[in-house]
């Protein structure tokens, strides 16, 4: 009878030890699942941070590319007015010329006949 009780003591005392570190196993197993829950959503949280700063820019990239675009346009046009520019100029220095050397013999032709 001895060893029976000895033996239900025993058996008594792994089961409150038992009882005892169940709830501290549950508090464990809760406190690590509520780090990874936070963990997570910080991650997701970074993530959107990141994927919104990555879309503004993408628009800011787009905005560059057609503002590059339209200064090019702008470029070709206003190299071709200049060229354009010069060649009027320079038809109008011819011009000028031939217009001076007509007066000149205009003047001179009065001068001969006179």
């Amino acid at each position: 009878m001895a060893i029976n009780s000895a033996v239900m003591l025993d058996i008594d005392v792994a089961i409150s030890v038992y009882q005892e570190a169940l709830p501290a196993e549950q508090r464990r197993r809760e406190e690590m699942n509520s780090a990874i829950e936070s963990f997570r959503n910080r991650v997701d949280r970074s993530l959107a941070t990141v994927s919104h700063s990555a879309a503004s820019l993408q628009g800011a990239a787009n905005m560059l590319a057609a503002n590059a675009e339209q200064a090019t346009s702008q470029s070709t046009a206003v190299a071709a007015a200049s060229e354009k520019a010069f060649v009027t100029s320079s038809d109008l220095s011819k011009e000028a010329t031939m217009l001076q050397s007509d007066v000149e013999r205009f003047f001179a032709q009065i001068s001969a006949t006179g």
